[in-house]
């Protein structure tokens, strides 16, 4: 596999809407600015701070439903 090109279709992440056919290729200028953005580093983060959130949610609900 190396070597081998990687491309990605924008509409499964949500970034384009599903009328537009976008790809982007590892090949491609654009995917190299991509991947060094620190946009993606920052979402990635949020994601992580959001499923913590909801896991610390989930346990103080479940302590607070008394018995």
């Amino acid at each position: 596999m190396d070597g081998a090109p990687l491309c990605l279709d924008l509409r499964q992440f949500g970034i384009v809407t599903v009328g537009e056919d976008k790809k982007i290729c590892s090949t491609s200028d654009n995917f190299i600015r991509m991947c060094e953005s620190t946009e993606l580093n920052m979402t990635f983060h949020l994601f992580i701070v959001a499923l913590a959130g909801a896991g610390a949610a989930v346990i103080a609900m479940k302590f607070s439903i008394k018995q």
